[in-house]
């Protein structure tokens, strides 16, 4: 059996790297549906925001509720954990996001009733504007 080359071994991962690194595409919250586990960013307006605690997930919870349109499931940014503490990177999210247009970037998953997506680091959200804008 012929051996790959350490070359062709080196590119293939560069490669991998470089596709895995490039942005995602942008969606709105109408189209997570077509996008399950996959990686992307979704754009939209927050529209409703939510605080939940939870013991088993970090104990507390925040969730940026998307608008979306009628027949189309919703969608929510997930916030988890200690980063939502005071002085924490997270902190007073809800205020910050509420009725401004948001980009969130992770992996849609469908609970059933709505698409959660997970945020965990400040580069996976961006308050785009001060007004929401559609």
């Amino acid at each position: 059996m012929r051996r790959m080359s350490p070359l062709v071994c080196v590119f293939s991962v560069a490669f991998g790297i470089l596709v895995y690194a490039a942005d995602p595409p942008k969606i709105s919250p109408d189209e997570v549906s077509a996008y399950v586990n996959k990686r992307v960013t979704v754009c939209g307006t927050v529209v409703e925001t939510q605080f939940r605690l939870s013991p088993r997930e970090g104990g507390k919870q925040y969730f940026l509720h998307f608008a979306h349109q009628q027949g189309t499931s919703p969608v929510a940014v997930v916030i988890i954990g200690n980063d939502l503490a005071a002085g924490g990177v997270f902190h007073d999210i809800d205020k910050r996001a509420a009725q401004k247009r948001v980009c969130a970037t992770g992996y849609p998953k469908s609970t059933g009733a709505e698409f959660q997506l997970r945020v965990d680091a400040p580069p996976q959200i961006k308050i785009v504007d001060a007004e929401a804008q559609e």
